[in-house]
Parts: structure tokens; sequence; C-alpha cells
């Protein structure tokens, strides 16, 4: 049943929802499909999802040698990476998501022997997989886009509010590629960008809203930045406690999935499953069912109007953590 949330006005939060630029482009979706094909050659990556449409095909010479060419590349130099993470990768990114599909990558601004791969590969990618990957995103696309314009203006003000942040007054880029890490997405800052794979199940469906606001959400707070982090880190530092790690993240993830929740119960909708309940992130990642337990009993009722924001992540910290010795 949903949980029943009300949305908490706060003066002090700018109202103006964010827009959203989504985009498909050739350059990237590239760029992720050989790294994710060189990254199940990894044997540190065997328990990652990879689909099945990253398998490498057989493909007739001189096809074949090219693709393979440019699938070693990126196991001997980006692979063992992280998309995420890495500030080379974060800069690729950028770079290519903001390259015009009808150009090619200077290697003047890439390294040269990246930039030749990348172009070597093209016209395989555009023969063998691009165009069934073309009209996945498309069609992913159209889907968040109908749900932003719908639920997408009342869910921002309850997101801002409860996190007790302003949205960016630019657009968020967002950028659909078939495969998007083995979390499915993934946000960089500095300039915000949004990555979001069309072909996950779990990102499909309403749960298309939830990922692109869970995204969003990463411009508004993160580790040891923006009011959640920074009340969390004052209060364990009060109580003598160690903050629990990703404590910040897991309750990103809670209240997001409360607020799509409610907004899609108002518009009738049937019952949505959160997306960290639905893919069980709190049975599998260590600490973090004890996290949804609290958020429950504590914060739920700050997003419900029941109490205050400093007050509910003071009762959080409590329940999650230990005085230190």
């Amino acid at each position: 049943m949903p949980y029943g949330v009300r949305f908490r006005y706060n003066a002090g939060i700018d109202e103006a929802p964010p827009t959203f630029t989504f985009r498909s482009g050739i350059w990237l979706n590239l760029h992720h499909c050989l790294y994710g094909q060189a990254r199940r050659l990894l044997p540190q990556a065997q328990r990652e999802r990879h689909p099945e449409e990253l398998l490498v095909k057989a493909l007739p010479k001189p096809y074949g040698d090219r693709w393979t060419q440019a699938v070693t590349y990126y196991v001997e130099n980006l692979a063992v990476h992280d998309l995420l993470r890495h500030p080379e990768l974060r800069g690729l990114k950028w770079y290519l998501a903001e390259l015009p599909d009808t150009r090619e990558p200077d290697p003047e601004v890439l390294p040269e022997e990246l930039a030749e791969q990348l172009t070597a590969a093209m016209p395989v990618y555009k023969e063998a997989w691009w165009e069934r990957q073309r009209r996945v995103n498309v069609a992913y696309i159209e889907t968040a886009e109908d749900l932003a314009a719908h639920y997408g203006p009342p869910l921002a003000k309850r997101v801002a509010a409860s996190f007790q942040a302003r949205w960016s007054t630019e657009a968020l880029p967002v950028d659909m590629v078939y495969w998007a890490r083995w979390s499915g997405a993934y946000t960089t800052l500095n300039p915000d960008h949004l990555v979001i794979s069309s072909s996950v199940p779990g990102n499909q469906g309403p749960a298309a809203l939830e990922v692109l606001f869970h995204e969003a959400s990463h411009t508004l707070f993160g580790p040891r930045w923006g009011a959640v982090s920074k009340t969390l880190e004052r209060i364990c530092a009060q109580h003598q406690r160690e903050e629990p790690r990703d404590l910040w993240h897991a309750i990103m993830f809670y209240t997001d999935g409360v607020l799509v929740q409610e907004v899609l119960a108002e518009g009738d909708d049937e019952v949505y499953v959160p997306y960290a309940d639905k893919q069980g992130l709190y049975q599998r990642v260590p600490g973090w069912l004890t996290f949804r337990q609290a958020f429950t009993t504590h914060w739920l009722p700050y997003l419900k109007g029941d109490a205050g924001f400093d007050e509910a992540l003071e009762q959080v910290v409590l329940a999650v953590t230990v005085p230190e010795r």
C-alpha cells in the first residue's frame, strides 16, 4: 500500500522543477558497448550484469578484426576502471556525449589510439548493433518524457523539499545508452550529466520515473556535501558515532522511492513498488535492511510532515550506529 506521504511545503526551497534534455548519441553508445563487452572479459567483473546483446558477435572480416581490436584496446586500457569514478572516463563520457553523430573523435583531444579505435569500430557498430539499440533508446526516452511531463512537477517539489535542496536552473542532460554500467545508470557532476540504460529490466515502465529522479537527486546532495550529508556528519560527530558507509545513498533510494510511489498513486496508477524494494537492495547490500527499518520508523514521519529534518536524521543515526569506544 502507498505510504501516504503528503507534500511538505518549505518556503525556503526553490519550487522550480528541473528540466531534462534527453539524448541518444551514437558515439556515447558505441563507447558503452565497447566498454561493456570489454568488461565482460575481466575476471573481476564476472558478477556484474551484462545483457546478452553485449556478447561479441561473429562478424565477417574485416569487420570482425576491427571490432576485436577495439574491444582489446578497451580491455587493456579502459575497462579495468569504473565509468563513474575514473576521471579520464568521466571526461571521455562528456566529450563523446557532446560529439555530433556526424563528426569523428578528434585525435588532438582524445588519445590518438583511442580516437582511431573508436573511428574504426563505428562502421561495425552501425552494422551489427546500433539500429536495434537506437530503437530501444528512443522508446525508453518516450516513456521517460511522458512520465516526467505528467508527474515531474509535483515530484520535483517533494524531492527538493525532502532533501532541503534546490534544483539547478539549467537543463539536466540525460543520455540514453543501451547499457550503462553494472548499476544501470550513473551520474557525474561539474557538469551535471545523467546516463541511463534503456535495456536494464529494473529501469522499465514506471520505474523509469524513479530512476530519472534518483539520478537527478545526485545533483542535490552526495557524500560529504548537501544538507542531508552535512547534517548526518554533524549528528555523528555530536554523538561520537561513525557514519555508516552509504547511509546518505540509502536515504536517497528510500526517499525517491516513497515519493514516486505517492505521486503515481495520486494519478490512480497501480501500486508502485520502489526500486530498492523490488530489486532487493535492502537485502543484498550489507547493513541496508537495518537502514530501511530505521527509515520506516524515523525518516518516514518526516516525509509525512510529522517530524523535523534534523530530528528525523538524528533518530536514524542513533538507530543504525553504536557509540565509538
